[in-house]
This record gives C-alpha cells, sequence and structure tokens, in this order.
C-alpha cells in the first residue's frame, strides 16, 4: 500500500448569494503568480470565517447554520493610491476594516496579521467553476456595523449535529405517506 491516499473530503455547497458578517480567520503570504502571466508576485489568502447566526444554508437534505462556514481570497500585496477609480482587494478590505484607504505611512507599517481576529461585511456571489459546480466569489466590502461574538471552532461541529437532529424526513422510510400522516395523526389526538 502506497504512503498516500485521497481524502474523502467534506463537500460543501455555495453560500447563498447574500452578505454576511465575517471575521478575518487567517492570513497567509505566499508567492503566486501576476494575473495573465507567469511572473511571480507576492499575494496573501485570506480566510474568513461567518458570524451570522441567524442565516441558514443546504447541506445535504438538512439546513444548517451559516456560521462557521469558510470563505476565501486571493489577493495581490498592492494597495491602490487614495482615491483611485478602480481599487485593489486589498485596498477594499482594509478600508472596510479601518474606515479608511491607508496613505503611504499606513501601507508601510501594514502587517496582514493586523487584520486578524478583526470583522467585516462581505457581499458574496456565485460563480460556475471549470470543473461544473458553483463555487463562491467576494464581490464587496464593507464596515460592520456591530460586532458579532467571535468564532470558536469547536461550535461548527455541534451547531451542525444539532440540525441534523433536529430534521427529520417527512415521510419514514419504507413507509408511505398515508400510514405516516395517519400515525402522525393518531399521535397527535392522544396529547
Amino acid at each position: 500500500m502506497g504512503k498516500y491516499s485521497v481524502s474523502e473530503g467534506k463537500m460543501f455547497e455555495a453560500l447563498p448569494a447574500d452578505k454576511y458578517q465575517v471575521e478575518i480567520y487567517d492570513a497567509k503570504p505566499f508567492t503566486g503568480t501576476e494575473y495573465g502571466t507567469s511572473n511571480p508576485q507576492e499575494q496573501v489568502k485570506f480566510t474568513f470565517v461567518i458570524l451570522d447566526d441567524n442565516k441558514m444554508v443546504s447541506e445535504g437534505d438538512v439546513e444548517v447554520p451559516a456560521r462557521g462556514r469558510r470563505l476565501w481570497l486571493q489577493t495581490t500585496t498592492k494597495f491602490s493610491p487614495v482615491g483611485s477609480k478602480k481599487s485593489t482587494n486589498l485596498t477594499q478590505l482594509v478600508a472596510a476594516v479601518y474606515g479608511h484607504e491607508f496613505e503611504a505611512p499606513e501601507v508601510e507599517a501594514f502587517e496582514e496579521t493586523d487584520l486578524l481576529g478583526k470583522q467585516l461585511c462581505v457581499l458574496v456571489g456565485q460563480k460556475n467553476r471549470e470543473d461544473g459546480s458553483i463555487g463562491n466569489k467576494i464581490l464587496s466590502f464593507s464596515k460592520a456595523t456591530k460586532q458579532l461574538s467571535k468564532y470558536d471552532d469547536t461550535e461548527f461541529a455541534t451547531s451542525r449535529k444539532e440540525a441534523v437532529k433536529k430534521s427529520t424526513p417527512a415521510v419514514a422510510d419504507g413507509e408511505d405517506f398515508e400510514a405516516e400522516m395517519d400515525k402522525a395523526a393518531k399521535a397527535k389526538s392522544k396529547a
């Protein structure tokens, strides 16, 4: 048997297009390639975790809380000049967190880790992937109007287990609809 194997990994359905409040969970610099070329370019991959606990998403046949789902954004390390008509994703992200575009001295002192734990809102859309599946894309950023409770990794599994426990199929396996409805009506009349 080989040393490596393929993980069965969890597949998540794309989030519905909507506005979500997120926390910046991780920021990892890496060397990628400049768009449309093979030239190396410094970039950052941001991981966001959704904080909204009032929004639900489909996971298979079950509706589960969106809280805890992740979104990702890869961006260059370049800031746009203040007031630029077409600002970079990094400029938009930082402006949403801090409330203003960074001037040159702020850019020089900036570290991507300064953003960890900060909250903002993202407008999320859907996009078609090359493999035919549907994924998400962050369309824009805005300032969070209120702070939501910080995210704890242990919440993710717990909230999904609770959602699965609360959901039951409308018709039990092996029974027909009428028999199931009769059984439910009898149980209700006894109560």
